[in-house]
């Protein structure tokens, strides 16, 4: 080998030992550790450092007091949550809450009648502070059925005609007024009734005529009145509609302009026919309009003022009457 090549070998074997050398007296390297954890007070104080000095421990008096700690003070308990706002319930008709509860408190479960007694701050229960409402009456077995007792009212207007004979001459009476009248007496079945009958028929301003023509009485108005008393029978059938008949004993009479009876007849005998036809308006009582038609004849009592004689006298009545039947 030449001289430069044996020069550059010895000089890259220096190098090689120099930094082996150096690689082989480096120190080790130190790891960064972390501090040790609280100990317990039991365990030994650690060493001191022995190059820096203790720090000096004052004398006990001169240390200040541990402040005492006051422990925490309780809280109070959670208020519960507001329960959601509901409405009001609504009344059954007729009720009201009882003494003691706000509007719209009634109580649950609905519907009325509850299965099971509610207690009420009185101590009642529902079904003794609030009673159901009672049952509608029951209608009666014998509701607008004709039987027991019979009262019938009657109240209409009559046309009368009523004539005298006396030997060959004949005077009459006729005109128009009011007519009444009342029924008393007894169902025998819901279709046959008994009873007995009064009533009166009476007419004003009568025209008066002799043997056929208008003649002048002297008075300025005269009036006529058929009073009676009888017992009859009345039969219902249909739909409340009815027939009657009754025996009569009438009697007639003539008045003045002022109600002064001028003449009289005695008592007769007379037949009362009645058709009629009723609605009943309660269990017993019933409105209705009916015809009435009534013939009679009687002796006379007084000299009549046109024939200046005692005629016997007969009678013919038509009327138009509304009642009122209790039954």
């Amino acid at each position: 080998m030449n001289f430069r090549t044996a020069s550059f070998l010895l000089a890259g074997s220096v190098v090689f030992l120099v930094s082996a050398n150096g690689r082989a007296q480096a120190p080790a390297p130190v790891f960064k550790q972390a501090p040790p954890a609280a100990s317990d007070p039991s365990d030994p104080a650690p060493p001191a450092n022995p190059s820096r000095p203790p720090a000096p421990v004052p004398p006990a008096e001169a240390q200040p007091a541990p402040s005492p700690v006051a422990p925490p003070a309780p809280q109070p308990p959670a208020a519960p949550a507001p329960a959601p706002a509901t409405p009001p319930p609504a009344y059954p008709p007729g009720y009201a809450p009882p003494p003691g509860y706000p509007p719209g408190s009634y109580p649950y479960p609905y519907p009325y009648p509850y299965p099971y007694p509610y207690p009420y701050p009185s101590g009642q229960s529902y079904s003794s502070a609030y009673p159901p409402p009672a049952p509608p009456p029951t209608r009666s077995p014998t509701a607008e059925l004709h039987d027991g007792g019979y009262i019938r009212l009657q109240l209409g207007l009559n046309w009368t005609w009523l004539t005298g004979k006396a030997g060959s001459d004949t005077v009459t009476y006729n005109g128009s007024g009011a007519s009444l009248g009342a029924a008393f007496g007894y169902a025998l079945t819901p279709h046959l009734i008994l009873y007995g009958e009064f009533f009166v028929a009476s007419t004003t301003n009568a025209t008066v005529k002799l043997n056929g023509a208008t003649t002048n009485t002297g008075q300025s108005s005269l009036g006529t009145d058929l009073i009676g008393v009888g017992a009859g029978a009345a039969y219902y059938f249909g739909p409340n509609v009815f027939a009657a008949a009754t025996i009569l004993d009438p009697q007639i009479d003539v008045t003045d302009a002022n109600d002064n009876k001028l003449l009289e007849s005695q008592n007769g005998l007379g037949l009362e026919l009645l058709f009629g036809k009723e609605w009943w308006v309660s269990d017993n009582w019933g409105l209705g309009v009916s015809g009435q038609f009534i013939v009679a004849s009687m002796k006379g009592k007084d000299v009549d003022l046109v024939l200046n004689q005692v005629p016997t006298w007969h009678v013919t009545s038509l009327s138009l009457l509304f009642s009122a039947t209790y039954n």
